[in-house]
């Protein structure tokens, strides 16, 4: 009962920091993926993964499917899927620690309680990508199973466990052994076929769901090899675990036949450049500490680690072979898979963490025993250090999935109007969740990786001509990388507004057409043809008759009522005059800051060029060399 309790209670610390600030972030991108496919009809989900390659098994989609049928599409409802599955990961790992090492109920509690507050454990566990822990679970369970898969009733019983107590060699056993002994044979062999029947069924369909849920379970599988031969030299009872393991391949095989084709030419045919070294501190800094570290916090994780496996070995060397095992087998396995493929998230290495916090648990209960007070002090240290990555999981922006589309969302919610246009310049579904309740004709340019200039740039002409645009750029490797269409609208449309919020960038391009008609004609051929000013943001739009053979500066002063500059604006075009062509606009474009100390009151604009030595143009019909702009700017 009181195991029970100290479970209990460990659960519900763990239930605690899952639900805290559970919505409180925006979702990330591959959250915004999940989102996206089960957008589709439940049966439309699996022909889409073979179709676009997608790199995760249908089972994770298929649920967070029903779920949100029920929950709704918020990012707390749908998080709260993956906050469910890792709660149910504490008790497993109690379980799963007591049972390898030989019912030991303060390992359990040790491994059970680092599940249940590791700044790793949490951020999954606030994720929409429910996969890790979907996987993880019946991991758990099968691992669980793996002795009485691989042996009899009879030499289960040999082991003096009786529904996980402890029982010493004595009279006792030795009575109830002789009960046993006598019943009838038949009795024994039915009930021995159908628990190994049952043991040998739930271990197989687990393993089916893990590798189902996410590829990288099939290590964890694996790795129960270490167990089996540690645990028998029987050729019988290894050969048990090779048929569990042969039918979890046969159901899994018509799906590796449908998708490893696709894979093959794409996501198996992008080799990466991570260096072992790399890979190595990445994959043990996030399963030792979590992501939300710096880097040099991290290694404090990993060299702390390391010392408890050294203390670990002292104990029982045989038992620790699985658990070993277990952390190598992902390690080995994971790096050559991102050998050939270069998306690669050091969470992946998840699975490898129920046999780490098992060797730390160990180690910890070791030197608790030999030192009271220097175990509970290393306990201490070790809750104080997650709780510091917790802090920074929940609060610190630099650490947050959160990038500013909730701000993006609420400014357009506000502001668009009816035909206007949101144009995205990347796949990024994210932006599809935020504004998905706006009524904005969302497109995206470009629309490939490989794309064609010309193309981009005569869809961007067409969009611009009629429509008010939105755009968000985002630099993606890969995809418009060096910003393509946001500068090819910089050049072809006005620009209105420009905000930043936070990481994001939401600026509002208007047609040519909005901008007020001039006719100004200076020397050498060039006309100001039109201005657009708000917001301080001045766009002049320039063309030219005959190419102009110097460099011209244009400037803008802001002038009070009598007619004193109080503030000028002295800079290069958008481009060099000199490379003008004939016919051609030119949007020129310019922030001018206002000091906080200027005076308040109506302003007005006055606008001209002059050469490299200083001198103005002037402009044709008045001789003068400056324009007035037809306007009235209020500095508040």
């Amino acid at each position: 009962m009181r195991r029970f309790v100290i479970v209990l209670f460990i659960v519900f610390i763990a239930f605690t920091l899952r639900v805290h600030l559970l919505g409180n972030q925006e979702l990330r991108g591959d959250e915004g993926f999940s989102w996206n496919y089960i957008q589709d009809p439940l049966l439309e989900i699996v022909p889409r993964i073979l179709r676009e390659g997608d790199p995760q098994p249908p089972i994770h989609y298929w649920l967070l499917w029903l779920w949100v049928k029920f929950t709704g599409d918020s990012e707390f409802a749908m998080r709260a899927l993956s906050a469910s599955l890792s709660l149910l990961l504490v008790p497993l790992t109690y379980h799963f620690a007591r049972k390898l090492w030989d019912n030991d109920s303060t390992v359990g509690i040790i491994a059970a309680s680092i599940m249940a507050i590791h700044p790793q454990q949490i951020w999954l566990a606030q994720d929409v990508r429910n996969m890790y822990q979907l996987a993880l679970a019946p991991l758990l369970v099968a691992t669980i199973l793996l002795p009485k898969v691989m042996f009899q009733i009879s030499e289960v019983f040999k082991t003096s466990e009786i529904f996980g107590i402890r029982l010493r060699e004595s009279a006792l056993i030795t009575s109830l052994r002789a009960f046993f002994a006598k019943q009838s044979q038949s009795r024994s062999e039915i009930a021995s076929s159908q628990s190994a029947l049952l043991a040998m069924t739930g271990y197989i369909t687990c393993g089916v769901i893990a590798i189902y849920s996410h590829y990288y379970a099939l290590f964890f599988l694996i790795a129960h090899g270490g167990y089996v031969l540690a645990h028998t030299r029987d050729l019988k009872n290894i050969t048990r675990w090779i048929i569990a393991g042969v039918a979890i391949g046969a159901v899994f095989a018509p799906w590796v036949i449908a998708i490893l084709p696709v894979y093959s030419q794409g996501q198996l045919a992008d080799p990466t450049s991570l260096s072992l070294i790399k890979y190595t501190l990445a994959v043990f800094g996030d399963l030792t500490s979590g992501s939300p570290f710096p880097e040099w916090q991290k290694m404090i994780g990993v060299v702390g680690f390391a010392i408890l496996c050294l203390i670990a070995l002292g104990a029982r060397s045989k038992d620790l072979i699985y658990p070993l095992t277990a952390i190598l087998v992902p390690f080995i396995g994971i790096y050559a898979v991102t050998i050939q493929r270069s998306t690669f998230n050091s969470f992946y290495f998840v699975f490898a963490a129920p046999a780490a916090y098992l060797i730390a648990a160990v180690a910890l209960q070791k030197i608790f025993h030999a030192q009271r007070q220097v175990g509970a002090s290393i306990m201490v240290a070790v809750i104080f250090f997650f709780g510091v990555g917790l802090q920074n999981n929940y609060s610190s922006l630099d650490y947050s999935k959160t990038r500013g589309m909730r701000q993006v969302a609420a400014r357009l919610a506000e502001a668009a109007q009816p035909g206007d246009v949101y144009l995205a310049n990347f796949p990024d579904p994210v932006q599809g969740y935020y504004i998905r309740h706006l009524k904005l004709d969302h497109q995206m340019q470009p629309t490939r990786t490989d794309f064609d200039p010309p193309q981009v740039n005569a869809a961007l002409q067409s969009l611009v001509k009629d429509h008010r645009v939105w755009h968000v750029p985002v630099r993606a490797a890969m995809w418009d990388q060096n910003a393509y269409v946001q500068s090819q609208l910089n050049q072809i449309a006005i620009v209105a507004e420009d905000n930043a919020f936070y990481k994001m960038r939401l600026t509002l391009y208007l047609p040519l057409t909005a901008a007020t008609p001039l006719d100004v004609r200076f020397e050498n051929g060039i006309r100001l043809t039109g201005f657009y000013y708000s917001g301080h943001r001045l766009t002049l739009l320039w063309t030219t008759a005959t190419p102009p053979t110097a460099n011209y500066t244009v400037f803008v002063h802001y002038l009070a009522y009598d007619d004193f500059t109080t503030l000028g604006h002295d800079t290069q075009p958008t481009r060099p005059t000199t490379t003008w062509k004939n016919g051609e606009t030119i949007v020129d474009a310019r922030l001018i800051p206002v000091p906080p100390d200027m005076p308040h009151g109506e302003y007005r604009l006055d606008v001209g060029m002059y050469d490299e030595g200083g001198k103005r143009l002037k402009i044709k019909d008045s001789g003068e060399d400056h324009v007035l702009l037809p306007m009235r700017v209020m500095i508040p």
